[in-house]
């Protein structure tokens, strides 16, 4: 297998298990709006924010178009 294709493999590995943190995180914010106590609803919501920005940013850096040498690889 050419290293494109095994690039192109682990990308799409890595896209489905960041996009699956997201959607995780997602549920745990939208779940913090339940009612708690308001340090507990402040600190999930942080948490779980904080975490879903580092997922899209990680996201974002990995499908980031990259400079070729030119050599076609």
């Amino acid at each position: 297998m050419s290293d494109r294709l095994i690039n192109l493999a682990i990308r799409l590995a890595l896209t489905i298990v960041l996009v699956a943190v997201l959607l995780f995180c997602a549920f745990g914010y939208l779940a913090s709006y339940e009612p708690l106590a308001a340090s507990a609803q402040i600190t999930a919501r942080l948490a779980y924010g904080g975490i879903g920005a580092l997922v899209i940013t990680a996201l974002i850096g990995l499908h980031r178009r990259r400079p070729t040498d030119g050599k076609g690889s």
